[in-house]
């Protein structure tokens, strides 16, 4: 059985080979938006993968070429719902917009201190 480590989140899960990642989200109950439900049309489950660990997933479906530019795609952008699980991966989810907001505060309060 693969595994999917969900690097920013720490978080491990075991999945069945030809699992969504979306699933595989769910199952180690990492924050992955899908508004759609799973579908492939709202485009709010994306990932990142390592590029070279591109070929452990399914190819892109049809629904991703159409949403996702092919710059993307080469950059291993990726719809978690419609990416299926060959093998062994790493994904990285999108960074909350919120937790950025607060990231981003936080290191501008720290560079104002190390002026200092």
């Amino acid at each position: 059985m693969p595994t999917v480590m969900f690097t920013n989140e720490e978080k491990k899960v075991m999945v069945r080979q030809g699992e969504s990642i979306l699933q595989a989200a769910i199952k180690a109950r990492v924050g992955l938006a899908h508004k759609c439900g799973g579908k492939g049309s709202c485009t709010t489950c994306k990932v990142t993968i390592q590029p070279d660990s591109l070929h452990k997933i399914s190819a892109p479906s049809h629904f991703e070429q159409r949403l996702i530019s092919e710059k993307q795609l080469q950059e291993g952008i990726r719809l978690g719902c419609q990416s299926r699980i060959l093998q062994d991966i790493e994904v990285q989810l999108p960074e909350d917009p919120l937790k950025a907001i607060i990231r981003a505060q936080l290191e501008k309060q720290r560079k104002g201190i190390d002026d200092f």
